[in-house]
C-alpha cells in the first residue's frame, strides 16, 4: 500500500468541501483523489462527505443563515433541534403524521406545497437527530451548504436496487415512469444508483436549493400527494428514500406528460402490504446491514 495516502486524502476532503460551499464542482480534487485512493488501494470518502461527517470544522465559519431554512419530521414527536438553532430556523412537520411507512414524505412533501411560492434559497430536509446511524450532521456546515441542486447527507449507500423488485416496486416505478419514462431498474444502471459509484445516498436526508425544487411544478407535488393520500398502506417513505435525488437532481418530462403519467399509472394501486411484509419493512437492523456506509 502507497505510503502517505491518508494526508493526500484529507486534503482532497478539505478543498472539496471549499468549493462546495462556495458553489463550485468538485471533479477536479475528486480525480486527484480517485488516483491516490486508487494507487493506496483504500475507499475514497463520497461526494460531499466533509460537511456533513466532520465535527471538528474549526477552520470555518459558523455564522447564521437567513438563505437556509430547516424542514424537520418530528415523526416520534421528540425531535430536539436545539443543535439548529445557532444556524438556522427550523420548521417541525409530521407530528400528527402517519405510519412509519409514510414517514417524511407526506409532511415535506405538504410543506414543500404550502410553501412553493415563499422558498428560502436552500431547505435542508431532515429527520431532527444531529447523530444517527446514517449520519453525523453539523449546524454550522449545514448553513454554508449551497448545492447546485440537491446534496444528500448521508454516509451509506445501497450495494444492490432491490427496491426496484420488491416491496417497493409499485410506487418507485410509478414515480420514474411518470417523472423520467423509465423503471427504476433502468434508472439505477443509467443513473449508477448502486455498487462501487455510490453515487446514491440511502436516507433522505438532504439540502437542496430552491430552484431545484421549483424545476417539478407545483401541479405535480399536488397529484403526487393526492395518489399518496388514496394508498397509504404503500410504503411511500421507503419509495422516496429510493427517488428524492434524482427528482431533484434529474430532467423531468414536461408537466404535462407528468401529470397524464401519474393519473393512468396510478388507477389500479396494488394489494395493502402483508403483516409479514410490514414487520420486514419495520426491522430497522436488517436493513441497516444492506447498506455501505464509510465509518
Amino acid at each position: 500500500m502507497l505510503v502517505g495516502w491518508q494526508p493526500l486524502a484529507r486534503l482532497f476532503v478539505a478543498c472539496e468541501a471549499w468549493l462546495v460551499l462556495l458553489g463550485g464542482s468538485v471533479p477536479g480534487c475528486r480525480a486527484v483523489a480517485v488516483a491516490v485512493a486508487s494507487a493506496a488501494q483504500a475507499p475514497l470518502p463520497p461526494a460531499g462527505a466533509a460537511l456533513v461527517r466532520r465535527e471538528d470544522r474549526g477552520s470555518l465559519p459558523c455564522l447564521g443563515s437567513s438563505t437556509h431554512k430547516a424542514v424537520v419530521n418530528d415523526f416520534h414527536r421528540k425531535a430536539n433541534t436545539s443543535w439548529l438553532h445557532q444556524s438556522m430556523q427550523a420548521d417541525l412537520v409530521g407530528i400528527n403524521g402517519g405510519s412509519r411507512l409514510i414517514s417524511e414524505s407526506i409532511p415535506w412533501l405538504e410543506w414543500i406545497r404550502a410553501n412553493y411560492h415563499n422558498l428560502p434559497e436552500y431547505v435542508a430536509f431532515l429527520h431532527g437527530d444531529q447523530t444517527s446511524w446514517h449520519s453525523t450532521l453539523n449546524a454550522c456546515n449545514l448553513a454554508q451548504d449551497r448545492p447546485k441542486n440537491v446534496h444528500m447527507l448521508s454516509h451509506c449507500f445501497f450495494p444492490e436496487a432491490k427496491y426496484c423488485d420488491s416491496k417497493e416496486k409499485w410506487g418507485v416505478d410509478l414515480l420514474y415512469k411518470s417523472f423520467f419514462n423509465m423503471s427504476c431498474k433502468d434508472a439505477a444502471q443509467k443513473w449508477e444508483m448502486t455498487g462501487k459509484a455510490h453515487k446514491y445516498p440511502c436516507c433522505s436526508e438532504m439540502v437542496v436549493a430552491k430552484k431545484a425544487i421549483r424545476q417539478v411544478d407545483l401541479s405535480v407535488y399536488t397529484a403526487v400527494l393526492d395518489i399518496m393520500k388514496r394508498t397509504p398502506s404503500q410504503p411511500w417513505g421507503y419509495i422516496w428514500e429510493r427517488t428524492w435525488q434524482n427528482l431533484f437532481s434529474k430532467s423531468l418530462r414536461p408537466t404535462h406528460e407528468v401529470l397524464l403519467s401519474l393519473k393512468v399509472l396510478s388507477r389500479s394501486p396494488p394489494a395493502a402490504l402483508t403483516q409479514l411484509q410490514l414487520e420486514d419493512l419495520a426491522d430497522t437492523a436488517s436493513h441497516q446491514a444492506e447498506y455501505f456506509c464509510y465509518n
